[in-house]
């Protein structure tokens, strides 16, 4: 018959059941850990990037973001304060050169330039005028002079004849005093004369040159005039498409305001931005390139705005192939500035393995096992990495992501 269990042994088999239990968690714990820790040294070659070591070039860069702009751009501003009468293209029409977008009501432009050619004709009606009075007045004064000159040389005869008499005996003193002081008195009124007319000459011909300002200045008027009435027929300056326009007829506009832009589609350059951390190493003439569907198109740094907008410099480059067929407008690129070029040293192709530059752990493929290396990387860019020590020409670089093997010195390679 059965008996009944005391408290203590109810205990003792409670304990039993519970180490029991845990030495089952601990075993399958510890098989879990075995089983991952010999699934974790092994990798399928399937997954692996291998890149060999190769002897080559190595360009360091620095990494910009950017976009395909049109080569060649022109922005049609109003020249004047207008009106547009009539629009002609739309946005994505293609247009020749000469061919016009849009027309800017001109009639007060017209006056304006009427007025202007007015008051020119007047000026020049003016300067006639002065130019006759100058003449007039010169003769004048040339006359007057011939007259006083000669007034003083029949002055200078008298005071002759005195003379002659007084040394003679038949003459006075009085009268040879009174003979010298009409001819000391007529040169100083021909002198006298004679600063009034260089005097009065001058002041006409500042006249005349202040004249001659004015109509230079009214002339310049006049022409800006009619250059502006030129630009007011808002005309392409070459092939290319509309990619903007203000199609709204009757809308006031101001002077200097767009109007439409146009743009050559078929030649390209690139726009970018970088951090002003690499002001020191961004000139113009820098070489750069960038990557599109594989394809690497090479040009040169040709300007930099000189304002450093929140921390970043922009600048230009002109491709070499600014034709090529990839390219399109508003296209976001990643551009590579060329800032050294190292010839001649172990380089690898670039991967996620790759973490900067400096000392890092690198698998090397031996066939069947891979092997954790300490390596020095040097110089990088989008496609390769130089290795300045740790992999010698040749040998065979996991450089796909690592990250969980990190911990282990080798691995099993599967096949």
């Amino acid at each position: 018959m059965d008996r009944e269990l005391n408290a203590e042994e109810l205990r003792r088999l409670r304990w039993k059941r519970i180490i029991t239990g845990c030495v089952i968690i601990f075993v399958v714990v510890l098989l879990l850990f075995g089983i991952r820790q010999l699934l974790g040294r092994r990798i399928e070659r399937s997954r692996l990037v291998i890149s060999v070591a190769e002897p080559g070039v190595i360009e360091g860069t620095i990494t910009a973001s950017g976009a395909v702009v049109p080569a060649y751009e022109q922005t049609l501003s109003s020249p004047f304060i207008s009106r547009i009468d009539s629009v002609y293209r739309q946005a994505g029409d293609e247009v020749k050169k000469g061919d016009r977008l849009l027309k800017l009501n001109i009639d007060y432009m017209e006056l304006q330039h009427e007025k202007a050619q007015d008051e020119y004709e007047l000026m020049q009606n003016e300067m006639l005028q002065r130019q006759l009075q100058k003449a007039q007045k010169s003769l004048e004064l040339d006359t007057e002079r011939q007259i006083k000159e000669l007034q003083v040389a029949t002055f200078e005869n008298e005071l002759a004849i005195q003379q002659r008499l007084y040394e003679l005996g038949g003459g006075m003193q009085s009268s040879v005093d009174r003979a010298q002081l009409n001819l000391d008195i007529g040169r100083l009124e021909l002198g006298q004369l004679e600063a009034r007319i260089l005097n009065e000459e001058q002041m006409l011909e500042v006249e005349l040159t202040g004249l001659e300002l004015r109509m230079s200045i009214k002339r310049n008027e006049i022409l800006q005039l009619e250059q502006e009435l030129k630009l007011a027929d808002m005309g392409a300056e070459f092939q290319g498409v509309v990619t903007w326009i203000n199609d709204t007829p009757g809308i006031s506009v101001n002077k200097g305001e767009a109007l439409a832009r146009i743009a050559d589609l078929t030649s390209f350059k690139i726009k970018g931005a970088v951090s002003d951390y690499y002001a020191d190493k961004l000139t113009t003439g820098n070489p750069v390139y960038l990557s599109i569907s594989g394809n690497r198109l090479d040009g040169l740094i040709t300007s930099i705005e000189p304002t450093v907008r929140n921390n970043i410099i922009t600048f230009y480059a002109e491709l070499y192939e600014k034709n090529n067929l990839l390219l399109r407008s508003n296209m976001r690129v990643d551009i590579s500035i060329i800032t050294t070029t190292k010839s001649g040293v172990v380089r690898i192709k670039n991967g996620p393995a790759i973490n900067g530059k400096g000392l890092m752990p690198l698998f090397i493929d031996h066939g069947n096992w891979a092997e954790k290396r300490m390596v020095r990387v040097g110089e990088t860019n989008l496609d390769f990495a130089e290795i300045v020590s740790g992999i010698t020409f040749g040998e065979r670089v996991i450089i796909s992501r690592m990250e969980d093997y990190e911990s282990l010195k080798k691995i099993k390679i599967i096949e």
